[in-house]
């Protein structure tokens, strides 16, 4: 059997969208679900990776839809840093993230000590060892703060936004809460010769205020690209020659993954979305090679109409495509998404919310707790069709629950039926998208009253569990003879079955 899902968590499945099974039905993830035989077993939420978000703490529905947290922009040195270097610091948002986290029982990774934007304003104007001075100190200042740090952004963008006021991304009016402090900490090649000795140097820092934190570095487009992450990884590959790293961030914005979502405006170097998931999985490879844990630490994707096909239906088929190769990627440890619930997204004109401001959930939001859940479609049980009730050798249609029943749109299903075995394997076919039966009428064997069929439905990523049903074959039976509809005993079905253009059931279109 899979591993069973405790039962607060399948009780909060059904609270968030999972399948309102009907009584007697198994909610749990069924025998390998998403997985192919032979495989490790699919990665479900709370037991073997998290998934976490940012912004609306408060809001009652975070902590049955998620089990991490990171601060969006309250740990962003700019936004705790006074207007002015000698103003006190304005810790009052992070505070009640990381106190919230503390409460719930939740990791919290702090996003993040150092990037090249949202900095304090007045750091452009030190000299380099004033500068150098106010980094310890904030690095001093919340390793006392918050020394229950599950995972801290030493280092945010170090390929797109460095603290630099002479870098393209950060010229002229970009400069002004740049931070302009990456020769302090060494530059490029001030003190190693590394070409990238400011990291050095700030995870050098980072290992000595926070001996006991893991420490990660993190940056935007990177798996979409095999360049991008040969940079990303000779940054890692100096700063593990120190022991000085112990994660690596990826974040994955939709402009990452979605052709037609604009992404970063100033250029730093060359990008591109990717759409094929497989060069970020090849990408996701060589990262999990150096040995340390990945988090996909800032996931959306934009929900808004796209040829003609509504925002909602948009958004749920990118994160079928995206999603699953990030969280079943063996390196990947978790997955944050950067916003949940309008209109507090920062994309929300984008659509990208998977929760509405009425707090309902988006199909997206719906299809993604099951998923993370292992939580398979439901085949109804006990489920009896009669041989001869259907049209043109069609039986009827068996029928399974899942988050989309339950809001009445079938239609953005992925299921693919199978028969898998019963007496009736030979002379029954199941339509694999419909679910629709159907008789073969030569395959029927003389004087049989009852068939049986074992079947299952598989979403695409999870397969439901095997459930026996039966086909009845009464004693008078409705077939089409000769374009005529006729009734038949059971006992002449056999002969009449053999008939070339005999159909079971009522003539009509096949």
């Amino acid at each position: 059997m899979a591993r069973r899902l405790p039962m607060a968590m399948a009780a909060m499945a059904l609270l968030v969208g999972g399948t309102a099974a009907p009584a007697g039905a198994d909610p749990e993830p069924a025998d390998g679900a998403g997985s192919e035989a032979g495989s490790e077993a699919f990665p479900i939420y709370g037991e073997d990776k998290f998934l976490g978000s940012v912004s609306q703490f408060d809001h009652p529905m975070f902590p049955d839809l998620f089990n991490q947290v990171a601060p969006e922009n309250a740990g962003k040195w700019g936004v705790v840093a006074g207007a002015t270097r000698a103003a006190p610091r304005r810790w009052e948002q992070l505070d009640e993230i990381y106190a919230f986290a503390q409460q719930n029982d939740m990791p919290f990774r702090f996003h993040n000590l150092l990037w090249g934007n949202q900095q304090p304003t007045w750091m452009k104007d030190l000299e380099p060892e004033e500068q150098l001075a106010e980094i310890e100190d904030w690095f001093a200042a919340v390793a006392e703060r918050y020394p229950d740090i599950e995972w801290l952004e030493v280092v945010n963008e170090p390929t797109w936004d460095p603290p630099d006021c002479a870098d393209p991304k950060n010229e002229g009016d970009l400069c002004e809460d740049a931070g302009d402090y990456l020769q302090a900490l060494g530059g490029y090649n001030g003190t190693d010769g590394t070409g990238w000795d400011w990291i050095l140097n700030a995870f050098r820092l980072a290992r000595e205020y926070f001996p006991d934190t893991k420490l990660m570095i993190n940056d935007v487009l990177i798996t979409n690209s095999p360049e991008a992450t040969s940079d990303y990884l000779e940054i890692i590959e100096v700063l593990q020659e120190e022991d000085l790293v112990d994660g690596i961030g990826l974040q994955g914005h939709a402009h990452v993954t979605t052709e037609g979502v604009p992404g970063p405006t100033v250029w730093r170097r060359d990008w591109a979305p990717e759409e094929d998931m497989a060069v970020h999985t090849a990408n996701l490879d060589r990262l999990a090679a150096t040995g340390l844990p990945i988090q996909i630490t800032e996931l959306d994707l934009d929900g808004v109409e796209r040829d003609g096909v509504p925002g909602d239906e948009v958004q749920l088929a990118d994160y079928r495509r995206v999603f699953p190769a990030f969280w079943e990627h063996p390196g990947v440890e978790g997955i944050t998404l950067w916003g949940w619930r309008e209109p507090y997204h920062w994309r929300n004109d984008q659509g990208a919310a998977i929760v509405d401001a009425e707090d309902e959930l988006r199909p997206a939001a719906r299809w993604l707790f099951d998923y993370v859940r292992g939580i398979a479609p439901v085949v109804r049980q006990g489920q009896e069709f009669v041989l001869g009730d259907g049209v043109a050798n069609h039986v009827g249609t068996v029928e399974a629950d899942d988050w989309a029943s339950e809001i009445g749109r079938a239609d953005l299903r992925t299921f693919t039926w199978e028969i898998t075995g019963g007496t009736g394997a030979e002379a029954f076919t199941i339509d694999s998208g419909t679910g629709e039966l159907s008789v073969d009428p030569r395959e029927l064997e003389p004087r049989v009253s009852e068939y049986s069929l074992t079947v299952h439905v598989d979403d695409g990523f999870h397969t439901s569990h095997e459930v026996d049903l039966t086909v009845t074959v009464p004693p008078v039976i409705s077939i089409c003879h000769k374009g005529q509809d006729i009734e038949i005993d059971r006992a002449g079905l056999h002969g009449h079955a053999r008939i070339p253009g005999t159909m079971i059931g009522a003539c009509g279109p096949a």
